[in-house]
């Protein structure tokens, strides 16, 4: 049944802040020397505990094992001593002796209802959802199929990011009566919501703090301490990511502090960056809170609202925690060896060639369980470790933290794997089922634009933590026939575990709780929502790459991505599936499969004579000895508008493998003739089964102008050979729209 109680759940799209509930034993039965210190002025601020939910872990997913490649990265001895004194980090504030002190036995409280929220590319609040809304990091099988009455789901995005000066906060009904707008704020970059008080906070690139009301109307703001410009990959922010703790009414934000004046004749290193404390209720600021010495601030921070720990993994390899439980007098520690920026080697997507380079943290986030991730950008390589063995160093100089960790490769992740052109980057949990989602932080299709699931611990508190499975896959193209591109900085994704489920394209209420991802694209047009215990469970690719999804999985028909509209997109391919992301989906396809001819599939490997189409979907049509196979689909054609408007046209991508493969183009308008394109042999990139000719693909264009304005117009791709080794057409990018 649903509360009598209004609850409110929100959902932040960007790395996800984890709150660590119950009593986080950061040294269990450690000497006092090892044990976090609490930084005492007047009063003595004495740290609180909450009871540690009951967590229903998610089954683990059955998969063809598979070996992991691992580097364990082992701490060296820290020899803590009571006596020292340790240094407080660079910050603004007054500088605090800490006390080394053992930790008390805490006093269990109600745990908050759901994790504070962090900011990104979007924020996502539920208000009036009753039982949805209530303790789902739990597992509890709560709430109702049909939507209660009251209750609105709504999308606040940004329509700008750290790399343009796009202006405008989209409001956008998911669920509910809340009315679409498009709120005239200026560069605003970042947004989180207040789960309690039905806000939302979010920062501009330059200095400013909004907090919105639930319409997207300012109801105040604020200016940060932010001076000049921080960088992060290839963009710049001023006052750039932030996190909304509900539990404590407040909201961190990140800000740079470069001292030297932008722009300048000379390039100058931006300064390290700091923190600031807002709080909500009086709407004041707290002086900036600095990491550990010069470390620069993380591109995408956590924070554990339990434990007062802000999680830093920044672009050097340096990852700290910073304590905010007193924010006047803040402590910041450093992992114990680092920088760690471990190598890794890639396959470089247009030659194939290996190459060594090494990674750099770009995101960090926790579990229920006390796992802690942080991803490795241009690389597969996995942080992974385990908090709730934690134990802190005062007295080193600079201070330390450490716990049992590893560097753990993930190879579907690499750039050259084809699915994430930066490695791995935006990282968020659904807390309560151990799941992570991801998203390929600048991907843009065709070379990346990736999603992908991690199976994380179910526990913590024994032995090295390890991941046990991870999957990749492709965002299929959105209902305008477009093809899927990445938000860039800030990340746009979160994930959480809700009473949420996908039914024929569209997201309503469920039963019982399961794991969602949920990413935003790039143009701002499409919010995408996805199914991460399906998208780990579902059928992968078989032999060497059992961490892809299948190719020939359709996870738009199969109910485990869905898409809900943000804004009018100005794409205008009429084609739906053209970049096969989806499989054969929306296609009608000839009858054929191994092991007998034809044989119709999508792959994503052409080998080593096209390493370009690594990990990029496309169709491939297996003709040997006279076989025939073909794919075709309805089409509206435009019908051209304005004096120089261009042409419809049909385009697409072909190539073949070692036997020559006619291919043949016809077109039929509804209830009419059919009409001959082309007849053409694919290009044949292999002389021979281990021989590349040097030929590429070629790209197809063709006009239609004779069937402008025409609705049901079938486009209809044909191959067939009379050869027998490799005799293979292979397509990508289909397109029909306007002419170049």
């Amino acid at each position: 049944m649903f509360s009598r109680y209004t609850v409110i759940m929100i959902v932040s799209f960007a790395l996800e802040a984890m709150a660590l509930p119950g009593c986080l034993k950061h040294c269990d039965n450690c000497s006092p020397a090892n044990a976090r210190p609490t930084a005492t002025s007047t009063p003595t601020v004495t740290a609180t505990a909450t009871a540690t939910p009951t967590v229903t872990a998610t089954a683990t997913p059955t998969v063809i094992p598979t070996a992991i490649t691992t580097s364990v990265f082992v701490p060296p001895t820290v020899t803590a001593t009571a006596t020292s004194t340790a240094t407080a980090t660079s910050t603004a504030t007054a500088t605090a002796t800490p006390t080394p002190t053992s930790t008390a036995t805490p006093t269990a409280t109600a745990t908050p209802l759901i994790n504070q929220n962090p900011g990104g590319g979007v924020t996502i609040l539920m208000s009036g959802c009753g039982s949805l809304a209530g303790n789902v990091h739990q597992g509890a099988k709560i709430g109702k199929a049909v939507t209660p009455p009251g209750c609105n789901i709504t999308a606040y995005i940004p329509d700008g990011d750290y790399c343009n000066e796009n202006q405008n906060l989209e409001v956008v009904p998911i669920i509910g009566s809340t009315p679409r707008k498009t709120m005239p704020i200026a560069l605003l970059t970042a947004c989180a919501a207040n789960q309690n008080t039905e806000t939302v906070v979010c920062t501009d690139n330059f200095d400013g703090i909004y907090q919105i009301n639930i319409n997207g109307d300012v109801v105040t703001s604020t200016t940060s301490a932010a001076v000049n410009q921080e960088v992060f990959s290839e963009c710049r922010c001023t006052t750039c990511g932030l996190v909304v703790d509900s539990k404590h009414n407040r909201a961190i934000v990140s800000i740079a502090n470069d001292m030297t004046p932008t722009p300048v004749a000379t390039a100058a290193l931006p300064g390290a960056g700091a923190f600031q404390i807002l709080d909500l209720a009086s709407n004041k600021l707290s002086a900036p809170i600095s990491g550990v010495g010069s470390h620069q601030i993380a591109e995408s921070f956590g924070l554990d609202n339990t434990s007062n720990l802000i999680l830093s993994a920044n672009e050097s390899g340096f990852f700290d925690l910073i304590d905010i439980t007193n924010p006047a007098l803040p402590l910041a520690y450093s992992l114990t060896g680092a920088p760690l920026m471990p190598e890794t080697t890639l396959r470089a997507p247009a030659t194939g060639a290996q190459v060594t380079t090494s990674s750099e943290f770009d995101t960090a986030a926790t579990d229920l369980t006390g796992i802690a991730i942080a991803g490795g950008e241009t690389s597969g390589n996995l942080f992974i470790a385990d908090l709730s063995r934690a134990t802190f160093s005062p007295g080193a100089n600079p201070p330390t933290w450490s716990a049992p960790n590893q560097i753990q490769n993930l190879p579907e992740f690499e750039p050259g794997f084809g699915y994430f052109s930066r490695g791995l980057t935006a990282i968020a949990i659904a807390l309560g089922s151990n799941d992570a989602f991801l998203e390929d932080e600048f991907g843009i299709a065709g070379t990346g634009a990736g999603i992908g699931a991690i199976k994380l611990p179910t526990s913590g508190g024994t032995g090295t933590p390890a991941v046990s499975d991870w999957v990749v896959a492709h965002m299929p193209t959105t209902p305008d026939n477009a093809s899927w591109n990445m938000p860039g900085e800030p990340h746009g994704l979160t994930a959480v575990n809700a009473n949420l489920m996908i039914t024929d394209n569209g997201v309503m209420m469920s039963n019982a709780p399961r794991p969602f991802g949920f990413v935003i694209n790039r143009e701002r047009t499409y919010l995408g929502l996805v199914d991460l215990e399906a998208l780990l469970t579902t059928a992968r690719r078989a032999a060497s790459n059992t961490h892809q999804l299948d190719p020939n999985f359709q996870p738009l028909q199969q109910n485990l991505i869905a898409y809900i509209a943000v804004k009018q997109s100005s794409t205008v391919n009429q084609v739906q599936n053209g970049d096969f992301n989806d499989g054969f989906g929306f296609y009608t396809v000839s009858p054929g499969s191994a092991p007998v001819f034809p044989q119709n599939s999508i792959n994503t490997d052409a080998g080593s004579c096209l390493p370009q189409q690594f990990g990029n979907p496309f169709a491939s049509l297996n003709v040997p000895n006279s076989a025939h196979a073909f794919f075709e689909q309805q089409v509206s054609v435009p019908d051209p508008t304005g004096l120089g408007a261009p042409a419809p046209v049909l385009k697409f991508t072909s190539w073949g493998s070692v036997s020559p493969v006619i291919v043949t183009v016809t077109v039929t308008p509804s209830g009419g003739a059919s009409t001959v394109l082309d007849a053409f042999t694919a290009p044949q990139i292999m002389t021979n089964d281990t021989t590349c000719s040097g030929i590429g693909p070629a790209t197809k264009t063709y006009s239609l102008m004779a069937f402008e304005g025409q609705l049901g117009v079938t486009i209809h791709i044909e191959a067939t050979s009379t050869g027998s080794d490799q005799a293979i057409a292979n397509f990508d990018n289909i397109f029909v729209g306007a002419g170049p």
